[in-house]
This record gives structure tokens, sequence and C-alpha cells, in this order.
């Protein structure tokens, strides 16, 4: 599952993926650019989140 995300961000631009050939063969990923100007966004996307939601109760 999560390199099936990690693929996805990479197609659409967000993250770098660079493999290290090994043994053993390590891969890693770092925000692109764009990811990098994706943080403020989603800063703020979280404050008013925590200022707009609330907590539903848990059964």
């Amino acid at each position: 599952m999560l390199s099936d995300r990690l693929a996805g961000l990479a197609e659409a631009g967000l993250v770098v993926r660079t493999v290290t050939p090994g043994p053993p063969t390590a891969v890693a990923y770092a925000l692109s650019d764009s990811g990098e100007r994706l943080l403020p966004i989603l800063d703020e996307l979280g404050r008013w989140a925590s200022g707009n939601l609330t907590e539903q109760p848990t059964a």
C-alpha cells in the first residue's frame, strides 16, 4: 500500500525516488520542489481543520 502511494506521489511530481545500488539496494524518497511548495498549504489546512472540525466520539 505504501509503495503504491509513493509511486503515485512520484508520478504526480511531488516526491523524487532515488535508488542506490547495493547490496543491499536502498530506495529513498524526498519531496520535490513542488512537494516543498505544498507544505505551507498543508500546514494551513491542518490549522483550519483543528479550528473547524469537531472530534467524533469513538464507539
